[in-house]
């Protein structure tokens, strides 16, 4: 059984063929099959016989830096990962977040709590909230045209004002 929400044909083979096609970054079947290296027609059997490509879409998964999840389900993260590789924090999305939320005027306000103690987990509570959200916003990034995290996240910190390729350390 399907999680509630989620459309049936985001896993069927069409679908994931599109995606491989979006993470490739071409339009055409005849395309993808070039990109892919393997008969024009191939494509088109994957197609009509409902076949997911599987070891087809973990060799761009790989190549591209391209969620699995997504590729498969068109979903960056299911309810129970926090990473598209099923667990670990994100530490770009983590980053970009402590640089917004550091000096807002919600973690300002954990000042209110006396006990040092209180006011880091208030803190905490905070940065796991900011971040749930961006992840909330990072799983639906696929309908904004976004075929990976990455980009998204570069597009994040463009935002704020912080050069992506810059190195922190």
């Amino acid at each position: 059984m399907l999680p509630e929400g989620v459309d049936p044909l985001d896993y069927g083979a069409d679908a994931v063929i599109d995606r491989l096609k979006a993470a490739i970054r071409v339009r055409s079947d005849v395309d993808l099959a070039a990109a892919l290296k393997v008969n024009k027609s191939t494509v088109s059997t994957w197609r009509s016989r409902g076949r997911v490509p599987y070891p087809e879409v973990v060799k761009v998964a790989v190549e591209r830096g391209v969620s699995i999840d997504w590729m498969l389900t068109g979903r960056w993260l299911d309810k129970h990962s926090h990473g598209p590789t099923g667990g670990g924090i994100q530490l770009d999305v983590l980053a970009v977040v402590l640089y917004r939320v550091w000096n807002s005027p919600a973690m300002s306000s954990a000042e209110k709590y006396d006990q040092a103690w209180t006011r880091a987990v208030y803190r905490a509570l905070l940065v796991q909230q900011e971040y749930q959200r961006e992840l909330k916003q990072i799983s639906d990034a696929s309908t904004e045209g976004y075929s990976s995290r990455e980009p998204y996240v570069q597009a994040m910190m463009r935002s704020l004002g912080i050069d992506p390729d810059a190195d922190p350390l």
